[in-house]
């Protein structure tokens, strides 16, 4: 599925591993309900949007996929988390006292989320800022500042990856019951934000059109995903 960007001399860098990974994702769900088309992309109920520890919520492809993998992994908690964030929870407690240490589990492996960064430099001094200076300063301040935009691949874990649970069952327990919710119910009116708000701002990597048909598919020719409108 890389075919359809220029490839780099020395391969396929993060970026280019990361929407291969969304492809192939997202082929196998489609394959997986070609049977019965009428089937929700989700059946055991919602999760809420997925967010960081912190409890930043994703957007747009990154919350999509986050919530496939979720589905895919069995992850009952949709909160990520990088392994610098991991290592942050060790910090001392408020008395200084040592913690037990939160790790991320042997084996588990991180899964991409793509965020875009800015770099802003003064055009005279070469003075670097924080891009949430810089959408502080006025319209006439902005003017002499350069904001070079980057793709940045970063690697997150599901908190079911981590020891969380031992080494903080408090937190842990506030996430449990933060996302304990009654199952939903599915079928042909069932609503899932993600998915609605990716196809509406046309987030995903290629146009997803909701037609009056009875399939979902891809067409190579048009590169589009066709999927049957909600009835």
């Amino acid at each position: 599925m890389a075919g359809y960007r220029k490839q780099h001399s020395d391969g396929p860098n993060s970026e280019d591993k990361a929407l291969d990974l969304f492809a192939e994702m997202m082929i196998e769900k489609i394959e997986s309900i070609r049977q019965d088309w009428k089937k929700p992309w989700f059946i055991e109920g919602t999760l809420p949007w997925p967010r960081n520890l912190s409890g930043r919520e994703y957007n747009g492809m990154n919350a999509f996929m986050l919530l496939m993998h979720c589905e895919k992994e069995g992850y009952k908690i949709p909160r990520f988390c990088t392994f610098d964030c991991v290592q942050r929870l060790n910090k001392p407690g408020k008395d200084g006292q040592e913690l037990p240490r939160v790790s991320v589990l042997r084996g588990e492996k991180s899964f991409p989320v793509m965020l875009t960064t800015f770099t802003c430099i003064h055009k005279e001094t070469k003075e670097k800022i924080k891009y949430d200076d810089y959408k502080k300063l006025s319209e006439n301040e902005k003017k002499e500042y350069n904001v070079y935009p980057k793709m940045q691949v970063f690697r997150v874990f599901n908190v079911a990856q981590t020891n969380l649970q031992e080494a903080r069952p408090e937190l842990w327990q506030k996430l449990e019951t933060e996302y304990m919710q009654p199952k939903q119910e599915t079928g042909e009116q069932f609503s899932f934000a993600p998915v609605d708000a990716m196809i509406k701002d046309n987030l995903w990597i290629c146009p997803i059109r909701p037609q009056y048909q009875d399939s979902a598919y891809y067409s190579i020719s048009k590169n589009e995903i066709v999927v049957p409108e909600k009835r």
